[in-house]
C-alpha cells in the first residue's frame, strides 16, 4: 500500500508524506494518514493484487488537520483541470483510457470520467475506466476504478442512426401528466422505459434489457376494510397509545422504544413504521392476501382509493437474491417482506413521482413500512380545469424533433454486464436532456446534466 502513498500524495493537498494504515478488521481497506501529525486524510480500498480501487478525501480545514485554506492555491481553467485528471487516470489505471465526459455539479469541484475503447470502431465502453474528483485548485479529492474484463461483440450492422430514428420516432414517447414540483401544471413526460434500437432495427425497452416480466399499471376495485389500523401494524389492545403533534406511536408494556409509529414530522409526507414482534417459525402468507392487506391499509389512510391510486407493477427481485447466510443473518433481525406500489392518478392522469410504497411482512401481514406522500386537492383540481392546448402528437413532435440516435457499445442482458453489442441510444445535444414539455405552451424543460465536455 505504501507504493501507492508515494504516488498519491502528490495529488492531496499540499502534497504531505502520507502512510496507509491497513484496516485490521476489513481486507484491502486502508487509512491515509499525514505521517507528520499523526492525523487522517482519508480512507482507500485496494485490490487482492495491491491495485488502488477507490479512495476519498475525508479532511477539515483546520489546526488540526493542517491543511492550508484552498484560496492560497491558484485556480486552474478547465484545461488544466482536465490534464489533472488524465495524469492521474495514467497513473493509476492499469489500461488505456479515453475521456468521457467532463462534469461540473458545483462551483469548485469538476468529475472527469475516462472509460476505456473500442479500438475498431472507436466507441467507449461503458462501465470501465475511472471516475476521478478534482477541486478548482487541481487537488484529487477522490477517484474510484472500474478495471473489469469484458467481452466485444461485432454483430452486424444493419441500420444507420437516421434509420434507427426513424423506427424510434414510430413509438410514443412522452406521456400526459401532473407536475407539482414548482407549480400545479399539466405536462409530457418522456416514457424512459424506450431505451434505444438494436443496430438490427429492434426497439428496446429497460424492462427487457432487465428481463423483468412487463405488466402495465392495474384499477384498484372498490376496497371493503377488514382491520383496524391497530391490527394492520400488529398492535395488542394493551399497547398505549400516544398522540403528538408530529407523531403518533404505541408503547407496549416493559418497552423503551415504541412498538409502532405514524410520523407526520414532514407535511409532504407520512411515515409509518411497525416492530411489532413476529412468529419465525410461522409460514409465508399468499402474495394476494398480502396485497389485499396493503391495500386496506391504504384505504384506511386515504380512503376512495379506487378513484386516486392505480396498482404499479413491481418487479421480483428473486433474480438477485441474497446468499443463504445473509439471507438467515437478515430474518433473525427483520422480517422479510413483500413490497407494493400505489401511484396517485387524478381523472386518469399519472401524478408522479406520488407514489405510495408498502412493506407488508410476508410472515405476520403486519405494515412494517410506508410512505405516503400528501398532495393537495385542490392543486389537482385546479390543474385539470383547463384542458392541454398541445396534443400528445404535438408533444411527440417536439420530442422527437429535438433528439439523435448514437451508436454506441450497449449490455444487451443484465445477466450478462461484461459482454457488450452494439444500440443505438437516444441522445441530446450538449448533454441537454429533455426533462418536461409544457402542455399548454409547448415550452421544453431540459435538465441540465452539468455535462461541459463530452468525449
Amino acid at each position: 500500500m505504501n507504493s501507492i502513498a508515494t504516488k498519491l500524495r502528490k495529488y492531496l493537498p499540499n502534497q504531505p508524506k502520507i502512510k496507509i494504515i491497513p484496516d485490521p478488521e476489513i481486507d484491502h481497506m486502508g487509512q491515509i494518514i499525514d505521517e507528520v501529525h499523526e492525523t487522517v486524510y482519508g480512507y482507500l480500498e485496494v485490490s487482492s493484487s495491491q491495485e488502488l480501487v477507490s479512495f476519498h478525501l475525508d479532511i477539515l480545514e483546520d489546526e488540526d488537520t493542517h491543511v492550508l485554506i484552498n484560496s492560497q492555491h491558484k485556480k486552474l481553467n478547465e484545461e488544466e483541470i482536465m490534464a489533472v485528471g488524465d495524469k492521474f487516470a495514467n497513473e493509476f489505471y492499469s489500461r488505456p483510457v479515453s475521456l468521457s465526459g467532463l462534469f461540473q455539479w458545483e462551483p469548485d469541484t469538476y468529475l472527469v470520467i475516462y472509460e476505456e475503447k473500442d479500438q475498431e470502431l472507436g466507441l467507449l465502453i461503458p462501465n470501465t475506466g475511472c471516475m476521478v474528483n478534482v477541486d478548482i485548485y487541481g487537488h484529487v479529492t477522490s477517484a474510484s476504478f472500474l478495471d473489469v474484463d469484458y467481452k466485444l461483440l461485432f454483430p452486424e450492422i444493419k441500420i444507420n442512426s437516421e434509420e434507427a430514428k426513424e423506427l424510434i420516432c414510430q413509438e410514443s414517447l412522452v406521456q400526459l401528466a401532473i407536475s407539482l414540483e414548482e407549480k400545479p401544471e399539466l405536462v409530457y413526460y418522456p416514457i424512459h422505459d424506450i431505451a434505444g434500437v438494436s443496430v438490427d432495427g429492434k426497439i428496446q425497452r429497460s424492462t427487457e434489457l432487465l428481463e423483468f416480466d412487463t405488466k402495465s399499471d392495474q384499477p384498484i376495485e372498490k376496497v371493503v376494510v377488514e382491520f383496524s389500523m391497530e391490527e394492520l401494524l400488529g398492535l395488542a389492545e394493551s399497547d398505549q397509545k400516544i398522540i403528538e403533534e408530529e407523531q403518533t406511536y404505541w408503547m407496549r408494556n416493559g418497552e423503551e422504544e415504541p412498538v409502532a409509529i405514524i410520523n407526520k414530522e414532514d407535511p409532504q409526507h407520512l411515515f409509518y413504521q411497525s416492530f411489532s414482534e413476529w412468529s419465525k417459525d410461522a409460514g409465508t402468507l399468499d402474495e394476494e392476501v398480502l396485497r389485499k392487506r396493503a391495500i386496506q391499509f391504504l384505504e384506511s389512510v386515504i380512503g376512495n382509493v379506487h378513484e386516486k391510486y392505480v396498482e404499479e407493477f413491481q418487479p421480483s427481485l428473486d433474480d438477485f437474491p441474497f446468499t443463504e447466510e445473509e439471507e438467515e443473518d437478515l430474518i433473525d433481525l427483520y422480517e422479510s417482506t413483500s413490497t407494493f406500489l400505489f401511484k396517485r392518478v387524478y381523472n386518469g392522469i399519472p401524478v408522479p413521482p406520488y407514489s405510495v410504497e408498502v412493506r407488508i411482512g410476508k410472515c405476520s401481514g403486519i405494515i412494517r413500512y410506508a410512505i405516503i406522500p400528501v398532495i393537495s386537492q385542490e392543486q389537482l383540481e385546479e390543474v385539470v380545469q383547463e384542458k392541454p392546448r398541445i396534443t400528445i402528437e404535438e408533444a411527440n413532435g417536439i420530442y422527437k424533433d429535438t433528439l439523435t440516435m448514437k451508436l454506441v457499445r450497449s449490455v444487451d442482458h443484465i445477466q450478462t454486464p461484461s459482454i457488450y453489442g452494439l444500440s443505438y441510444l437516444i441522445d441530446f445535444p450538449n448533454g441537454l436532456h429533455i426533462e418536461k414539455i409544457n402542455a399548454h405552451t409547448g415550452e421544453v424543460q431540459f435538465v441540465d446534466s452539468g455535462l461541459i465536455r463530452e468525449g
